[in-house]
């Protein structure tokens, strides 16, 4: 179960009127489009690790532990600050851990907080550990800010959770995690491992066509520098269509309704999405938190952020049972159905 939440947000806001003034765009075409109105910006001295270090202490801290009492890390990014090793060997030096654990640093996007809760699940059921640290963290703006349709979703933070062992009917029920690899070409972001991409002279894996071709029709020719792709149409469909089923699929496994769900944290990743998702899934919109509105797309940060929020604001009890769902690039989603 969950036993201790944390979240880091750096200091610096940029609201859609600061954005308007790095590129050409505007508050009313950012917001009617993503939903997003301000997002966090992480200073030149704050890392992805140093951010989910701060929030993996608040969540030790909010679990009553000391960083000597967690067993396990695993963290999740899309940016981590090094080739090798990943951040989740800086967090652990950073909050403290003093004795030798396991360190799991896992490269599945968006969901890996729902990847990252299905690990620690399965190690803590097996009695392998007791307490593990999931951290996700996200330094993402500096890479996204090249133009307005991609920059002006995204901000920077982090956010980390304390998996204990269940007690009572407190615990992690179920979790659907997923992955289609035909989704590659509609949602990827290019490499400086790419040979020849700093000169403009990269050879694109056959993978990489459909994404590279929808953009050139755009005006835009790819090269000289990683950039992220993605085809919007197919994304928003695969998304809303994959999630439903998912979320069908563990409410299915429990034998539950949607009715009996108290809280639907969705990845904050676009609003249009998200509304998608309730009108389908029929949710009474009250049941469906949201902030991207004030801090845009936290990447893997955004569930347990937005959970993290839940609590500190009174509305997340124990015993409230919630539907965690995350959908990424790969295509990768997951859902996860909890009682907290």
């Amino acid at each position: 179960m969950i036993v201790g939440l944390g979240t880091y947000l750096p200091k610096e806001v940029l609201t859609n009127d600061d954005i308007a003034e790095m590129m050409d765009t505007s508050d009313e075409w950012i917001s009617s489009r993503t939903g997003v109105r301000s997002r966090h910006r992480a200073s030149a001295e704050e890392t992805t690790a140093s951010m989910g270090a701060e929030a993996g202490k608040k969540a030790i801290e909010d679990a009553g532990l000391e960083p000597d009492d967690i067993d396990m890390i695993i963290m999740g990014t899309m940016f981590q600050d090094f080739t090798y090793p990943g951040p989740g060997m800086v967090i652990q030096q950073a909050i403290g851990i003093t004795r030798t654990i396991p360190v799991i640093d896992i490269r599945v996007q968006c969901p890996a907080v729902i990847y990252g809760l299905s690990m620690a699940d399965v190690y803590i059921r097996s009695g392998q550990a007791k307490h593990i640290l999931i951290v996700m963290a996200e330094k993402e703006f500096e890479h996204f800010k090249v133009d307005r349709q991609i920059g002006v979703i995204f901000g920077d933070g982090g956010s980390a959770a304390v998996i204990g062992p269940a007690v009572g009917d407190r615990g992690v029920y179920v979790t659907d995690i997923q992955g289609d690899g035909a989704g590659v070409s509609d949602l990827v972001m290019t490499s400086d491992n790419m040979p020849g991409l700093a000169r403009g002279e990269a050879v694109w894996p056959e993978v990489l066509r459909k994404c590279k071709a929808y953009w050139e029709e755009r005006g835009f020719i790819p090269g000289h520098t990683k950039y992220p792709f993605w085809i919007g149409q197919e994304v928003f469909k695969n998304a809303v269509k994959r999630l439903i089923k998912s979320a069908r699929a563990v409410i299915n496994e429990i034998g539950w309704t949607f009715t009996d769900v108290q809280h639907f944290f969705f990845h904050q990743a676009n609003g249009r999405i998200n509304a998608k998702l309730a009108e389908l899934l029929k949710l009474p919109i009250s049941k469906v938190p949201s902030n991207i509105d004030r801090i845009g797309n936290t990447g893997a940060g955004s569930v347990l952020i937005l959970m993290d929020e839940a609590k500190k604001a009174g509305n997340l009890k124990p015993g409230d049972i919630c539907m965690l769902s995350a959908f990424g690039a790969g295509y990768l989603w997951g859902t996860a159905l909890i009682k907290f």
